[in-house]
């Protein structure tokens, strides 16, 4: 399984539309087969920072959802509401171990 960790820091006048922005991204990706979990958070100790906390079940199934046309849709209208560089973290965890 993979842990994805998406930091996200929006320009503070975008936020509304930001909000707006991810919603088609969340549904769609929950939708999508070997999608876990997909949420996003908002930091209660950095203001306008969120993250979007993603769990797959497999590396290729996480790579089908980057090429996924509702991901690089999201790219392209979310990209410019960001007021700094996305910044992704993967882990994979032993499934053994849950």
């Amino acid at each position: 399984m993979l842990i994805v960790l998406a930091y996200m820091k929006i320009k503070p006048e975008f936020k509304e539309e930001f909000l707006l922005t991810t919603k088609p991204l969340i549904a769609k990706s929950r939708a999508e087969p070997g999608c876990i979990s997909y949420a996003l958070y908002e930091s209660t100790e950095k203001e306008d920072t969120f993250i979007m906390v993603e769990q797959w079940k497999t590396q290729n199934i996480f790579d089908s959802h980057v090429a996924s046309d509702h991901f690089k849709a999201f790219g392209v209208t979310g990209g410019p509401l960001l007021a700094e560089e996305l910044d992704v973290k993967i882990y994979k965890t032993d499934d053994e171990c849950q």
